[in-house]
């Protein structure tokens, strides 16, 4: 199939759009690898720093977005189809064989890397949740309730499990 004169010049555009796109995510992998070593070493300036990069790559890969779609939307317009129609699949079956190979390459390195991302994302969430869990577990541990006094009318400590719950106490 031939590329027509306009949509060459598009189909380059799309693929220097998808490849910043690439490297965005790459970042922000890189990012998660880095919060997760901030989580375990309970760092929070790290996880801080993280936060604050994960904001910046989000808006930097937002105006990524927005100008592939501006590009999808030219080549709906000169293909005269709707740009929801147009997948990565859609563009490379109306293109020439080497620049419909690019863009597969593209969609499929793009896809593993939002996988990695994906899962990434997920097992920060797992760690910090267990963190969460541990440090509230560790709060409670520590919480006594004032109702109980710590030494007992005789003067002997009064270990609590829980709120107002004694572990051990003076029998009779």
């Amino acid at each position: 199939m031939s590329t027509t004169f306009l949509t060459a010049p598009l189909i380059e555009q799309l693929v220097e759009v998808l490849a910043k796109e690439q490297q965005g995510l790459e970042a922000f992998l890189a990012v998660l690898e880095r919060e997760r070593h901030a989580i375990k070493a309970l760092s929070a300036d790290g996880m801080a720093a993280a936060t604050s990069a994960k904001l910046t790559l989000l808006e930097t890969l937002g105006a990524i977005e927005r100008q592939r779609a501006e590009v999808i939307a030219q080549l709906a317009r000169e293909w005269s189809v709707e740009a929801d129609q147009l997948t990565l699949r859609a563009i490379a079956e109306r293109v020439e064989a080497r620049e419909a190979g690019a863009l597969l390459r593209m969609r499929d390195t793009l896809n593993r890397a939002l996988a990695e991302l994906g899962d990434a994302n997920e097992f920060n969430g797992m760690v910090i949740a267990h963190s969460l869990a541990c440090f509230e577990g560790g709060l409670s541990a520590g919480r006594v309730n004032p109702a109980t006094p710590l030494y007992s009318a005789a003067g002997l400590l009064q270990m609590v499990q829980g709120p107002g719950e004694p572990t051990l106490a003076r029998k009779g």
